[in-house]
């Protein structure tokens, strides 16, 4: 444990190293730009203004930002310095520190007999906390802007509309007491049938039997280990178990493949139809037990990025007591949120710990926040949807959706599952989606599959499930798609009417895209194991999907497409699209004002 203590002291002592180093070799550039400047105004002293002017006024302002990061560094090495001193008495150095043995209590003295009331009492020392991370960026940004007025970089420093890069991290887990034993589900193997949704929740909840012999594994309820920040509504919190963990308790068993490191990730879509008001919550299962969820709800589809984050923090975790794991996902929460966004073209940094690699993250430019929205969404989702889900029956099912017609996707991957409902629902630019969407359905809102309205969910299925499949539907006017097994189920209702949910030419993007569909599909594609091809292939195949649902409204290319745009033109989403539309057209036709790098993309070169 000591040696613990030596490392993190020593941790720190490097972090306070690399702030002297860096403005020691800031100091030097800011005497370099100096003796450049006076140069270059001794040169042209006697003579005319010449081109060299220009670099004068570029080696003012490349001054003007170094003595402005100069006096920012500073700030930091002395807020650092602060926190160094406060390292040691961190909860996390305190409950790392080994346990002191009690001191005996000092011999007391004749002066300890006198009267208290003539002794005069000490006033508590207030010792002012040691800064935040947050505190710490926010006073360096400030004195950076307070030193440099150029308003360029005062609009790249301002942050953007959604400053918090995530708006809750929760860690929720199961009791560490109760382990089931493996033997008791082997011996129970053979009696077990795949039970419907409705059935499996009644027999949650029945009352458990008296008998110890043939008394089940109990039910085990989910707890909430950690919210940050604290001041969370619980009741905000709570219903968010049922969605984090689908296999329950026993998901360990090797039920997924969540990637190198076996840990599962997935993507919640928590509320909204409209892109505005849509939060996405972002889990990481890990392999090991005790079972845990590590949760970051946002509004910002960045889900590399907090997948990245999310498996740093569970590798810090790994091998820690309960009490050291909260304390641990606080810390490092506490840093995070305090990282404001990226503006659009600008780059960020992040740290989980010392000993992790730097990430860093690009936030690309782009014309609206919607169209960022389906960059970031189609970017993580779509390798997945387009290597597991042939051409044929994705294009059926964009048609489907296109005629509001409930789907269904299953799979016994969460991760897999979760990415494609995302996939499928972003491929539907321009239009949007307008019935309910669920990610990944519970076992408690089973229910929703019989509403008379249109919704695209998401369910998991267990493997045996998916072995014995049908390619008739026992749902009437439902369109069931099994993406393990690559199987498309409809009823006799719809298969009668398929002609009508074709997209128009069909055919024809088939045909273009089947050169495409052949690099991805079948392959077993992850957002960390894409090569060049792949990521070419899934922007290809997207645009071109995006560009043939657009021509859905010209409706001069449609005319012997009677069936589908006749039920196409009665939906909500067609209203919707068609009306602003119009809209944009009149602002074009009055001459709207609009910018004019709208629609295009921006490069930003750092300065030196």
């Amino acid at each position: 444990m000591e040696n613990v203590l030596a490392d993190e002291q020593d941790t720190w002592r490097k972090n306070y190293l690399k702030e002297v180093q860096v403005s020691r070799s800031l100091a030097k550039q800011l005497q370099e730009c100096e003796g450049k400047l006076e140069a270059a105004l001794e040169k042209g002293q006697d003579t005319p203004e010449t081109p060299d002017c220009s670099k004068c006024l570029v080696l003012e302002r490349e001054l003007d930002v170094l003595r402005a990061r100069h006096k920012s560094v500073i700030t930091k090495f002395k807020l650092l310095e602060e926190e160094l001193a406060h390292a040691r008495k961190s909860p996390l150095m305190q409950l790392l520190s080994p346990k002191r043995k009690h001191k005996p209590p000092p011999p007391t003295s004749p002066k300890a007999d006198q009267n208290p009331a003539s002794v005069p009492e000490r006033k508590q020392s207030v010792r002012k906390p040691p800064p935040t991370r947050a505190e710490i960026d926010q006073a360096c940004q400030s004195v950076f802007r307070e030193n440099n007025n150029i308003p360029q970089v005062l609009q790249a420093a301002a942050a953007s509309s959604d400053t918090e890069l995530f708006h809750h991290g929760i860690l929720f887990g199961y009791p560490d007491e109760v382990v089931p034993d493996p033997s008791k589900d082997l011996k129970h193997k053979d009696d077990k049938t795949v039970d419907s949704t409705s059935s499996w929740l009644g027999k949650m909840l029945k009352s458990p039997p008296t008998s110890p012999s043939q008394a089940h594994p109990p039910f085990r309820k989910p707890k909430i280990m950690s919210v940050f920040p604290s001041a969370a509504s619980l009741a905000d919190v709570e219903p968010m178990m049922e969605f984090c963990f689908p296999h329950g308790d026993s998901h360990h068993g090797g039920g997924f493949s969540g990637g190198d490191d076996d840990d599962l990730s997935f993507v919640v879509l928590l509320s909204g139809t409209q892109p505005a008001q849509n939060m996405y919550a972002i889990c990481v299962l890990p392999s090991q037990r005790p079972v845990r969820c590590y949760c970051l709800v946002s509004v910002h589809p960045f889900f590399s990025l907090f997948v990245k984050l999310l498996r740093g923090i569970v590798g810090m975790c790994h091998n820690h007591t309960p009490q050291a794991v909260q304390v641990i996902f606080d810390d490092a929460l506490r840093r995070l949120h305090g990282t404001p966004v990226p503006p659009m073209g600008g780059w960020c940094s992040f740290r989980l710990d010392p000993q992790h690699p730097l990430l860093t993250f690009h936030r690309p430019h782009t014309s609206t926040t919607r169209h960022e929205a389906r960059q970031f969404i189609l970017e993580y989702t779509s390798p997945r949807l387009f290597s597991k889900v042939s051409l044929d029956h994705l294009l059926v099912l964009l048609g489907c959706l296109c005629c509001e017609v409930k789907v269904l996707l299953k799979s016994s991957d969460p991760s897999l599952l979760t990415s494609c409902v995302l996939a499928v629902r972003a491929l539907l630019d321009p239009f949007e989606w307008a019935g309910v969407v669920v990610t990944l359905l519970p076992p408690s809102l089973g229910e929703i599959l019989e509403a008379p309205v249109p919704f695209l969910v998401g369910q998991v299925t267990s493997k045996q499930h998916s072995c014995h499949h049908s390619t008739r539907s026992s749902v009437p006017s439902l369109v069931q798609l099994d993406i393990d097994t690559n199987t498309l189920i409809m009823d006799d209702q719809e298969m009668e009417v398929l002609h009508e949910l074709k997209l128009p030419r069909s055919d024809s993007l088939q045909f273009q895209l089947q050169s495409y569909a052949s690099t991805c599909f079948g392959s077993d594609l992850s957002p960390q194991s894409l090569e060049r091809h792949h990521v070419e292939a899934c922007e290809h195949m997207s645009a071109c999907i995006q560009s043939h649902l657009a021509s859905l409204l010209d409706p001069s290319q449609h005319q012997h497409d009677a069936p589908f745009l006749h039920r196409f033109h009665s939906t909500q989403m067609y209203s919707i699209a068609s009306s602003e539309c119009n809209l944009n057209e009149l602002e074009d036709v009055s001459g709207g004002a609009g910018s004019d790098l709208e629609g295009e993309s921006t490069s930003y070169e750092p300065t030196a």
